[in-house]
């Protein structure tokens, strides 16, 4: 009996994983459409840079768009005792790339991804319902991240567990000057 339910506790969470990964639909408004960049260098392949993201949107002929993001965190000061969030900094057509609406108030408009532009947040669903008790009342407020208030603009459907908690504009121009390494959308 235990070696039964073993193995059907395993094929379960085996087809679990499958489900999420292959079987599901994105949840996004054509994933058939939506591609990841890299580059290539000698045998390794990589994200781009933030100088090669801004020479890619700058000689774009083939994609209806390009976005990028980068992984970060933040300590959240606000809403509660201070928290560790995981953030995807994104330039401000992300969400238009992605082909994906805010659930609640709005994604990021252009130009909100330039210095002194982006002390704006999107939220994760989970954070919203977590942390603010899933009030639609949240969108117009400000949060503390980092010590640096943003404005609350929207909160993302679903929000899995691989999802980010907040979403912030990046300062794209700031970036092409840092070497860090940026996953580019198209």
């Amino acid at each position: 009996i235990g070696t039964l339910a073993l193995g059907i506790a395993a094929a379960t969470s085996i087809f679990s994983l499958i489900d999420a990964v292959l079987l599901k639909p994105l949840p996004f408004a054509d994933p058939g459409r939506l591609v990841s960049l890299h580059e290539r260098r000698g045998a390794r392949g990589g994200p781009l840079s933030g100088h090669e993201v801004i020479a890619w949107q700058e000689r774009n002929r083939v994609f209806d768009g390009l976005g990028a993001y980068v992984y970060s965190q933040f300590t959240l000061t606000s809403g509660g005792d201070p928290a560790v969030v995981r953030a995807r900094l994104v330039s401000a057509n992300y969400f238009d790339v992605l082909g994906t609406p805010a659930r609640l108030g709005r994604t990021f408009t252009s130009g909100e991804d330039r210095g002194g532009a982006n002390q704006v947040v999107v939220l994760s669903e989970r954070l919203w319902r977590q942390r603010f008790g899933a009030d639609p009342a949240t969108v117009g407020r400000t949060v503390v991240l980092d010590n640096i208030s943003h404005r609350i603009v929207g909160v993302m459907h679903g929000s899995g567990d691989l999802d980010p908690d907040v979403w912030v504009p990046m300062d794209l121009p700031a970036e092409g000057r840092r070497l860090g390494r940026h996953t580019v959308l198209a």
